[in-house]
């Protein structure tokens, strides 16, 4: 009988560190998931982070271009007003 509790201990031993495998290999399946994806998001954040400074630079262009043109419109309403009192 002893010989079979040795061989059913050997077995126990085999079958566990079989599991603790299949679970290790499992962590290491998610852990590797989990990797890619947080590379995925980071890559998304960084162009969403250029996109958005992108469009800071534009609007900021666009903020200008309404200043040169205000200043335009504020240059030729004063020119319109000397035309049109020069000519009363």
């Amino acid at each position: 009988m002893a010989a079979n509790e040795a061989e059913i201990r050997s077995i126990v031993q085999e079958v566990l560190g079989i599991i603790d495998l299949v679970a290790l290999q499992d962590c290491q399946k998610k852990l590797q998931e989990t990797i890619e994806q947080n590379r995925r998001l980071e890559q998304n954040f960084n162009l969403y982070h250029e996109l958005a400074e992108r469009r800071g630079e534009q609007s900021e262009q666009l903020k200008q271009q309404i200043l040169e043109l205000e200043n335009k419109i504020i240059l030729l309403t004063s020119a319109i007003e000397n035309l049109t009192n020069a000519t009363d």
